[in-house]
């Protein structure tokens, strides 16, 4: 199962990106349905969180052995959302190299000042042969007030298949 990890990039000492979330990255060699799909977990321990702070565009880098994982968040008027999705991973036996790069994606579009939640998977198809897929998800970007995410958003998903009350 797909461990969750709590990712941040900081601008000196202000939180810009704060994300927690499970990612598995999904290999397929063929474009045949019936070729085997190869699934790789992103280990939290084993992986390091950097990037970089705007005030328009912000990224989040996730480099782990093998490949990393590049999320980059634009902000408009009113909102923000994930805009570009790109991967990168190595396979051994056969030594492979997988990469892909959705742009111009609007992804967890968010109120800005709130933070955006969906436990439900997500996947995104990043090339012909690689797809990455996140669980657990609760993210925000940019506008903080002190280090904790402000009101949340939730992906309609999550509405519809087990929504709780509170």
């Amino acid at each position: 199962s797909v461990k969750t990890g709590i990712y941040q990039v900081l601008n000196g000492s202000r939180l810009c990106i704060k994300a927690e979330m499970g990612i598995q990255l999904i290999v397929q060699d063929k474009e045949s349905v019936f070729s085997p799909r190869r699934y790789f977990n992103i280990d939290p321990n084993a992986t390091q969180a950097s990037g970089n702070c705007g005030t328009r565009k912000s990224n989040l880098l996730l480099n782990f052995q093998g490949g990393f994982v590049n999320l980059t968040f634009t902000k408009d008027e009113e909102s923000y959302y994930i805009s570009e999705v790109g991967a990168y991973l190595t396979v051994s036996d056969p030594e492979t190299v997988y990469q892909g790069i959705k742009h111009a994606v609007v992804m967890f579009q968010t109120a800005v000042g709130h933070s955006f939640k969906c436990v439900s998977e997500q996947s995104l198809q990043l090339s012909a042969h690689l797809q990455v897929k996140t669980t657990d998800v609760q993210l925000q970007a940019f506008d903080f007030e002190d280090d904790h995410f402000g009101n949340v958003d939730e992906c309609s998903s999550d509405y519809t298949h087990h929504h709780h009350h509170h």
